[in-house]
């Protein structure tokens, strides 16, 4: 844009100030934020700009720059909403500073806003962290009592609130509550049940020498685990120990063992993947994801593109997580103009942009300026 001398305006240096904060490349973003409050700057910060530096000195663990970047957004006029509170809160929360996250929870009611399930979840993450797990039940309760519905992602805190802190017997009363509610819980919410990893492993061992009966979920735990640690021949291991025993494999399972094959084999991604159409199950959005991420490995777009498809056709609504997998597979492809396309379709659709969706979009623009450029100079 500076090459065409075209001024960039302030919602395209916030985009720009988010991708460098994701590439960890905090100087770069820091520079574009001092700029923008330079005395004669074009672009102003706004709200988003300080958000976003707010974000990025919570990555790099500077608490009072967190603060003093919030402070500063009030001294320039500017008022905060509840992204901004919540973005706070989370700061504290990470480190377990529940008085800090709470005062700033009673900000956000006193300047009438009305906490959402964000709001509630850092707070109870803090006291989970703080070892006040009485604490965040309050909190859960309350949530309840204000009409805010609990998701996944709360109820997971919350387990992790009392399984951290050692009441197990607590924990695993939530995740029935999970159950309960029609709620089904993922490989977070055992997985924190099970934590750390090497635990769940010995626990397993010692399973299988008494003869007890491991079931799918428990093998989607361990084949997740495992990949997620990047001890694939552990995960397969684990696979050939569901087969000897006969348990049927489950659509979770497939879709993990797809993400461990997608690191290795494109061939053994695409034939777990078709298995599970054969065994009856339909793939869900996790499968087609992996299986995305499998294409974009392999660097073949058009297979990624195909995928998409198919899953459109059977009527499963992608998130922004498999459409920037698809986004990526493009860039790397060299069609930065179905990028764009699909961003179109995201809005569309009302799919909300996350984070590697903006960066591929960014990417997607440099790309075919480069081109534009090689274009004219031949």
């Amino acid at each position: 844009m500076k090459g065409t001398h075209i001024r960039p305006d302030t919602t395209a240096l916030n985009i720009v100030i988010n991708c460098l904060v994701k590439l960890g490349q905090f100087g770069k973003a820091m520079d574009i934020f001092n700029s923008m409050r330079a005395e004669r700057a074009d672009s102003r910060p706004d709200i988003v700009t300080f958000t976003s530096i707010i974000h990025l000195y919570s990555v790099c663990g500077q608490i009072e720059n967190c603060k003093a970047v919030f402070n500063a957004m009030l001294a320039e006029g500017i008022q905060p909403n509840i992204v901004s509170y919540n973005t706070l809160m989370a700061v504290y929360a990470s480190h377990g500073m529940s008085k800090e996250a709470a005062a700033v929870f009673d900000q956000i009611k006193q300047n009438g806003f009305r906490p959402d399930v964000v709001s509630y979840t850092s707070l109870l993450n803090a006291y989970g962290r703080s070892q006040l797990p009485e604490k965040a039940r309050e909190i859960f309760d309350m949530m309840k009592r204000n009409n805010c519905k609990p998701n996944l992602v709360i109820y997971n805190a919350l387990i992790d609130a009392y399984g951290s802190n050692g009441l197990l017997p607590e924990a695993v009363e939530v995740l029935r509550q999970v159950e309960q509610d029609g709620i089904k819980p993922n490989i977070v919410s055992i997985c924190t049940l099970l934590a750390p990893f090497e635990k769940a492993i010995a626990l397993y061992k010692s399973m299988r020498k008494r003869k007890v009966l491991a079931d799918s979920v428990t093998y989607t735990v361990l084949i997740s685990g495992s990949y997620k640690l990047s001890r694939y021949s552990e995960a397969l291991g684990f696979l050939d120990d569901m087969v000897g025993l006969k348990i049927p494999l489950t659509k979770e399972v497939y879709s993990s063992l797809i993400c461990v094959y997608s690191k290795q084999a494109v061939a053994e991604a695409e034939s777990m993947f078709n298995m599970i159409k054969v065994s009856g199950c339909c793939p869900d959005v996790v499968a087609y994801t992996a299986m995305l991420h499998a294409y974009n490995s392999a660097e073949n777009w058009a297979k990624a593109s195909a995928i998409f498809l198919e899953m459109e056709e059977n009527g499963i609504q992608p998130d922004s997580i498999a459409c920037s997998a698809l986004m990526r597979a493009f860039n790397k492809g060299g069609q930065p103009s179905k990028v764009l396309v699909l961003a179109k379709y995201m809005r569309e659709k009302a799919i909300p942009l996350n984070d590697a969706v903006f960066f591929e979009m960014v990417s997607a623009c440099s790309i075919s300026f480069h081109f534009t450029l090689i274009a004219e100079e031949n």
